[in-house]
């Protein structure tokens, strides 16, 4: 028996494969309004390094869960999906439809009312740097130390499940404890699908991983032409807070050892680009274990053009 529940369109994906263009377009056809899910979008200030929206693109299509938070602040996912929530809320009773919009895999699990995890908050530095870790050398790694450690709790996280894994390896810092021994509790405030008047229908682009990095090191080599250093420099001289955050993140991290005279602009635009391809390969990971999840051609064209696709099957949808 079909569900219904409104249909929620979600276009996700890796970095730089198309997800804001789609978006836009997907909005201008269906009279939509984008709901952002970037968790690097949603701060104030970082607009050149996040590839936030343009003012022509935001002319566009209205768009929400940018800049909400500064730079340094701890936004928590927990934060996200009650400002989501409200956000998706909102728009239907405006008689608009959200469209979902973004490549965090983290947000889209608590937008879904999937997420697990021991309850431990107590060291958000050391989670961050399971992040950065994850980033760098695979979540693979990190569910591999999991696994020495807690063999029980290894069993029940999927490999490629960044978010849990971290999860799991902060709690035992924290605790001392093993998390499979802890009783494991559902994120505050995020509530079950069931709970929601609506369902999402999960788009994701994918490209050829090789026109892909193409497209990231072009774009890197923008981003650094329309003022990366000098945005870092404006953000980090807001304090220390503000500079130990853009210090973990990508591109900003880069531009700051140029402020700094440690590094050349050439090197900083290599390493960004690289370290953005490994952020793409990562997400292609976890994005590709979205059960249900419809595969998109990023370069589709007629009958496999991504908005005919994504506007067929979510009219489809929401006649039943």
């Amino acid at each position: 028996m079909a569900s219904s529940k409104f249909k929620i369109p979600v276009i996700c994906g890796p970095t730089a494969c198309g997800k804001t263009a789609l978006g836009i377009k997907l909005a201008e056809t269906c009279g939509g309004e984008i709901v952002s899910m970037d968790s690097r979008q949603i701060y104030k200030g970082m607009d050149i390094g996040t590839a936030k929206p343009t003012l022509e693109e935001l002319s566009r299509a209205k768009h929400h869960m940018l800049d909400v938070a500064e730079p340094g602040d701890r936004f928590t996912v927990v934060d996200y999906a009650r400002g989501a929530r409200a956000t998706i809320k909102s728009i239907i009773e405006r008689g608009k439809t959200p469209i979902i919009v973004g490549g965090t895999f983290l947000y889209l699990s608590a937008l879904a009312g999937k997420l697990e995890f021991c309850g431990s908050d107590e060291d958000p530095e050391y989670r961050a740097q399971l992040t950065e870790e994850a980033e760098k050398y695979g979540v693979e790694a990190l569910h591999a130390r999991l696994r020495a450690a807690d063999p029980v709790a290894a069993e029940k996280i999927h490999p490629n499940d960044v978010f849990r894994v971290a999860r799991a390896l902060e709690a035992l810092k924290s605790s001392g404890k093993r998390p499979s021994e802890m009783r494991a509790k559902r994120v505050a405030q995020v509530p079950r699908d069931s709970d929601d008047p609506w369902e999402f229908i999960v788009f994701m682009l994918e490209a050829p991983r090789k026109i892909l990095y193409d497209i990231i090191n072009k774009r890197t080599a923008i981003m650094y032409n329309n003022g990366l250093v000098e945005e870092a420099g404006a953000i980090a001289s807001l304090g220390t807070r503000e500079r130990l955050f853009l210090e973990k993140t990508i591109g900003y991290s880069e531009a700051l050892k140029v402020i700094d005279g440690q590094r050349d602009i050439e090197w900083s635009v290599e390493e960004t680009a690289k370290r953005t391809r490994w952020y793409a390969k990562r997400q292609l990971t976890w994005l590709r274990a979205v059960q249900g999840a419809v595969s998109l051609d990023a370069f589709g064209s007629g009958a496999d053009d991504p908005l005919n696709v994504v506007c067929g099957i979510w009219k489809a949808a929401n006649k039943d």
